[in-house]
């Protein structure tokens, strides 16, 4: 009868405890990373939609350049944000409030930038195409928030 390998199995079970209890805030920190990637995403996602509003001409070069600005400003406030939380998430003694502070300063900014009068358009049907893409990075905000703020830790 070989009794090394339920030893083993109580030792991985141990140790695999042992690192949920040691790593709440890993739980925050995933959801911060998680979330800057989904804002990323929407993006992302926005940039040639916007691009292809310019094109079938829904919207002036100057309304796209104005757009372009602040998606590329919420590009930069994400990539700083997710600096942020990896130099958190380096230091030990960081805990969920910290992350929860990191993510209400992020989406402020980010909801600033997106309350700019620039993201509005004179067309009504480029604006509605453009409301919906901005939703999809509002509704990242708010999911980023959410994860952090009922993460244990």
């Amino acid at each position: 009868m070989n009794h090394k390998k339920p030893i083993r199995c109580v030792s991985a079970l141990l140790v695999i405890l042992f690192c949920f209890t040691m790593t709440g805030c890993d739980d925050a920190y995933r959801a911060a990373a998680k979330g800057t990637d989904d804002v990323a995403s929407a993006t992302s996602a926005a940039i040639p939609a916007v691009a292809q509003l310019y094109k079938e001409g829904t919207i002036t070069q100057a309304e796209k350049n104005a757009i372009a600005g602040i998606l590329l400003n919420v590009v930069d406030v994400n990539t700083e944000f997710r600096n942020n939380v990896k130099a958190l998430h380096a230091k030990p003694a960081t805990t969920k409030a910290d992350y929860v502070n990191a993510v209400n300063s992020y989406v402020q900014s980010v909801r600033n930038l997106l309350a700019s009068g620039d993201l509005h358009v004179k067309n009504a049907n480029g604006q509605q195409k453009l409301d919906l893409l901005f939703q999809a990075i509002q509704a990242g905000l708010t999911a980023v928030s959410t994860a952090v703020s009922s993460a244990k830790g």
